[in-house]
């Protein structure tokens, strides 16, 4: 009972951290607004914290003008002028640590009035309602109304331990897979492996054994022979060469992982965006098998029915 009856006040203190004010301060700022509006947006006493009937019906239109308000300033912002302010990035853990991460140090460097605010995780829903200024995230993508860019391919692989293999036998066909537990980095989803054969694309159904939202714990869970996981190569690399995983049926290859980043239409022209995405392609130009290359078009994004979603050829993103 005693948690609960503090939940407004641990509600009202968490907007004020995110205000960067005082709570008193956030508490006067609200109830300025309810007078401006003439009416109760939120109800709160000691036991609750929730929106009113009129709170819900002004909540989207309050966002829709923080948003402008975003963009106008991103507009007039110089390109000349030092990158400043703060970035909300959302990364998978995997990506953010093999690929983002590494460039911060001198991303940071460069910029130093930057502020970054990374969240690493998978699935960002929505960027406008988050406040999220850029996203990376996996291929295909369904999302309304956001701008895509292809950031780059990882090749996949099949891999497992050795011990797991000599105990279960190895696969040597693509119909054995469904005999192996099966280690997906899909939360949903049945585990379907979509293979290249000598004979044309190859699909079958696995038992999914166990699901993550992010391939980096299952290069651990391989190694300890829970099963055949399917990974980007370059995290099982240090494992590969270490003797720790073996590749599974390598003779057959994958349908490449395609990272997209992702962002709110005009936020190209913002500074912060900007910074941090050109370091990312250019990480990407750098490495030795980097699949993209100076004045390569982009792809459109595979398998993304919905309208309002732009994909952009390096020419069209410099503009």
């Amino acid at each position: 009972m005693r948690r609960r009856g503090r939940c407004a006040q641990w509600a009202l203190a968490a907007a004020a951290r995110a205000l960067h004010v005082g709570r008193s301060t956030a508490t006067r700022q609200l109830s300025r607004l309810e007078e401006t509006v003439g009416c109760r947006l939120i109800d709160r006493d000691a036991r609750n914290f929730v929106l009113t009937a009129e709170g819900r019906a002004f909540l989207p239109h309050a966002k829709q003008l923080l948003e402008s308000v975003g963009d106008a300033i991103a507009a007039v912002a110089t390109s000349e002028g030092p990158v400043r302010g703060r970035i909300h990035v959302v990364a998978p853990t995997s990506f953010a640590m093999h690929r983002l991460v590494p460039l911060l140090p001198s991303l940071l460097v460069a910029h130093p009035q930057l502020q970054v605010a990374l969240d690493l995780h998978a699935m960002p829903a929505r960027l406008i309602a988050e406040e999220i200024d850029l996203a990376f995230r996996t291929g295909p993508i369904d999302a309304h109304s956001l701008v895509a860019r292809k950031i780059g391919e990882e090749s996949l692989v099949l891999v497992a331990s050795p011990a797991y293999l000599d105990r279960h036998g190895r696969p040597t066909e693509p119909a054995q897979l469904a005999d192996h537990p099966f280690l997906d980095a899909r939360s949903e989803g049945e585990g379907e492996l979509r293979l290249a054969g000598a004979g044309g694309p190859v699909r079958v159904r696995c038992k999914s054994t166990l699901r993550s939202t992010d391939p980096l714990p299952l290069v651990e869970l391989a190694e300890g022979g829970c099963g055949i996981a399917r990974i980007p190569r370059d995290l099982a690399e240090d494992s590969l060469a270490a003797g720790r995983l073996e590749i599974v049926l390598p003779e057959l290859p994958h349908e490449p992982l395609v990272m997209f980043a992702l962002y709110r239409p005009g936020r190209n022209d913002d500074p912060r965006v900007r910074a941090v995405l050109d370091a990312v392609l250019d990480a990407q130009k750098r490495r030795p098998s980097g699949p993209i290359h100076a004045g390569e078009a982009l792809e459109p994004i595979p398998s993304a029915p919905v309208s309002g979603i732009r994909c952009l050829t390096p020419m069209q993103a410099a503009r």
